[in-house]
């Protein structure tokens, strides 16, 4: 995974060893929660949700999309509840 910081430099992160595709997916998604704010307005399960909607929705079968929704609505309750314990 790469992502870039606010002062644009490039950062990589890895880790092997996932049983699934979607185990993988999940880690990444957790990661990238974790950063919080992508721009310093938007935060990333509302970044992922655009993101989807404007680049995988509309060429995706209704399977595909009934994962990607799963992963919107897990990472909007992670957020959620980790905003509430703060």
């Amino acid at each position: 995974m790469t992502w870039y910081d606010d002062d644009e430099k490039r950062h990589y992160k890895s880790k092997y060893n996932f049983k699934t595709k979607s185990e993988a997916e999940l880690w990444s998604a957790d990661f990238q929660l974790n950063k919080k704010e992508i721009d310093g307005n938007t935060y990333f399960p509302e970044y992922f949700n655009d993101w989807y909607i404007t680049y995988k929705a509309p060429s995706i079968t209704n399977r595909t999309k009934s994962t990607y929704m799963q992963l919107i609505n897990v990472l909007k309750t992670s957020t959620l509840s980790k905003n509430q314990s703060d």
